[in-house]
């Protein structure tokens, strides 16, 4: 015990690391876990698909057992995650402590900490998401070899359908590269990102229940008060029996008709939108065989209009003014002004993506910070467009991976520490070669008969 509190105390990060953990557990302790109407959906698995959620987090939540144990492994996991970002991104800069102490400070804002009262998916996704930008860090530095991005990355891909998005495109690239390379070195990671990313889908199939009620609510909050799109829908074969577009609100499932509740199928705990009754068995059966698709083919083919739906819900999702959309009663340390606006931290990340990039010897960090970007900008697009309801909740890792994103690009303004000689680009000043590099003048070992006769 002694020689675990010696080496607690002896060093900075896990001394932190620990500090972190305290407080973030004070935040939540003896307060009550919030369950909501879709909570049974996030404590019970099915690995093979017919679970209304994808695995990681029903396991997880499933093993613990109670809900005041579910708040203890938010509160754990998530302070894993977020020593795991502060290590890596202290190593960025020449003011380790000072990057350390903000990424701290960030992760205890309210704004993150209150998912932890939750038994929803919340906090498990932006504990994931927050552990797969400090190994895409890793990464980029040299610091660690690819097997914990990879982890991260289809734990993160897993987490929820909309984070397909961010995992398929990653194993397309890679299988494009592992054809034109034809070695087996990319061909390993390829097919195993091919495989998560297959699992996936066959997962959303099973989760179809969920994606159904996810396209009514689309349609009650953004199809039928909109005319044009409206028409778009109606000729595409969305059936629109009289009063649909009058539904408003939401009924109770007991009261829809036994072969209507047969075809929606609701997820347990999940009330119907009126439009479910409204539209009756026929825009059930449409909305089951073709919604999702029609909702893709219009995001698609309307690229304006979908990045007006996240635009105009931009500042409520990525800065909610409070905390009312989803009363969660979290002792918010006064930190709650650390998470700034949104824009302060796009401002962040353009600044250190730009810096990487005209430092040549970290180019792959400017790298990582521009595809983190993107990938957050698709999540965010997609996020916003297959649900009607709840967007702060649904954008809330983006809204924390936003400042995760800010806080690495800030490291990578000021940077400090060394690169491994893996971390560099074969070409670009202060890079070393990967294979075949010689020894700097006056490093390294010699053998005794090198010595013996430079003596001689």
């Amino acid at each position: 015990m002694r020689r675990l509190v010696s080496a607690v105390v002896r060093s900075p990060i896990r001394f932190a690391g620990v500090t972190y953990l305290l407080l973030r557990w004070a935040q939540v302790a003896g307060v009550e876990p919030a369950r909501f109407p879709d909570s049974t959906g996030w404590t019970t698995l099915d690995l093979w698909g017919s679970n209304d959620r994808f695995w990681p987090v029903p396991l997880v939540l499933g093993l613990a057992g109670s809900d005041t144990v579910r708040v203890l492994v938010h509160v754990v996991i998530g302070a894993a995650g977020w020593s795991w970002l502060a290590a890596s991104v202290s190593a960025m800069t020449k003011w380790p402590r000072t990057a350390m102490l903000a990424v701290f400070a960030v992760g205890l804002a309210p704004q993150v900490t209150r998912w932890d009262l939750a038994i929803l998916g919340e906090s498990l996704s932006i504990t994931a998401l927050v552990a797969l930008v400090a190994a895409s860090v890793r990464l980029a530095r040299g610091a660690s070899g690819p097997l914990p991005w990879f982890a991260s990355l289809v734990v993160f891909g897993l987490m929820r359908p909309t984070h397909l998005v961010v995992l398929a495109p990653v194993a397309a690239w890679f299988t494009v590269s592992a054809v034109r390379s034809r070695g087996a070195r990319r061909a390993l990671p390829a097919l195993l990102l091919v495989a998560a990313t297959i699992w996936g889908v066959a997962l959303v199939r099973g989760n179809d229940a969920t994606s159904r009620l996810n396209i009514y609510t689309v349609i009650a909050n953004d199809v039928i008060v909109d005319d044009a799109r409206f028409a778009w829908w109606v000729e595409r074969g969305m059936p629109a029996p009289d009063g649909l577009r009058d539904a408003a609100g939401y009924d109770f499932a007991g009261d829809l008709p036994p072969d209507l509740a047969a075809i929606v199928a609701l997820p347990a705990g999940q009330q119907p939108p009126a439009v479910v009754r409204a539209g009756g068995t026929e825009l059930a059966e449409w909305v089951r065989d073709n919604g999702t698709v029609v909702q893709a083919r219009w995001v698609l083919s309307h690229p304006r209009d979908a990045w007006r739906s996240v635009s105009s819900r931009a500042h409520q999702v990525l800065s909610p003014p409070n905390d009312d959309f989803l009363p969660l009663d979290v002792r918010g340390l006064p930190v709650r002004a650390v998470f700034a606006d949104w824009r302060v931290w796009v401002a962040a990340w353009l600044a250190g993506s730009l810096a990487a990039f005209v430092r040549g010897a970290r180019r792959r960090e400017g790298r990582m910070l521009v595809l983190s970007g993107l990938a957050l900008v698709a999540l965010l697009v997609v996020t916003m467009n297959f649900s009607g309801i709840e967007h702060q909740r649904h954008g809330a890792a983006v809204a924390v991976g936003l400042r995760v994103l800010g806080l690495v690009g800030l490291a990578a303004v000021v940077p400090g520490g060394r690169l491994s000689a893996d971390a560099g680009d074969a070409g670009e000043p202060g890079a070393r070669k990967r294979r075949g590099a010689s020894p700097r003048p006056g490093r390294g070992r010699t053998s005794r008969s090198t010595r013996r006769g430079t003596r001689e």
